[in-house]
């Protein structure tokens, strides 16, 4: 399918679902775009959202409250949330010395599977996907199975809550094959 009528499609998917609400997104991999024009960003701006790069910290007014955006990146984990509790100890480290702000909510998406977790320090939200699985590399193909959906976010001044919207997996190039 042509990249436009990718981003068509998609805009006209999440439209519904963005409609009076504040939008935000941030850059993808880059296997997922083109290298002429942002296809992330034609997405966003399409249902009325703001593009902020490759990466933002967002203060979300009236709310005292900081959220990191981010798509995120590969790693060797067996235990996914390994990752979270990683990237939450290293922004312990730095808040109050290098980084002059606290965060209170990480979001990433590159894994594709849906979790949110908090504890008294912050939150940390992996967004779900909208790409089914294909065989881009070889073996962990459980592991790769993707959720497919997204998150819908309520921040005020007393915290984050997330409210997942996640369909069904949809076997397609991992289809069952009747054999003879």
């Amino acid at each position: 399918m042509e990249l436009e009528a990718q981003v068509e499609v998609c805009r006209q998917l999440l439209l519904p679902h963005c409609k009076g609400k504040r939008v935000y997104g941030v850059s993808g991999s880059p296997y997922h775009e083109s290298l002429d024009v942002s296809i992330d960003k034609l997405v966003v701006e399409g249902v009325g959202g703001q593009f902020l790069g490759l990466m933002a910290h967002l203060d979300i007014t009236g709310t005292g409250k900081v959220l990191q955006l981010r798509h995120g990146d590969s790693s060797s984990l067996v235990y996914r949330e390994t990752d979270m509790a990683r990237e939450s100890m290293w922004l312990d480290m730095v808040q109050g010395i290098e980084l002059p702000f606290k965060i209170d909510l990480v979001v990433r998406g590159h894994w594709h599977w849906f979790a949110f977790n908090a504890n008294r320090r912050r939150a940390f939200l992996q967004l779900p996907g909208w790409k089914l699985w294909f065989p881009w590399r070889s073996g962990k193909y459980a592991k790769y199975i993707p959720d497919i959906g997204g998150c819908v976010l309520e921040v005020s001044k007393t915290g984050i809550t997330c409210q997942e919207h996640l369909y069904p997996y949809i076997p397609c190039y991992d289809a069952l094959k009747v054999g003879a």
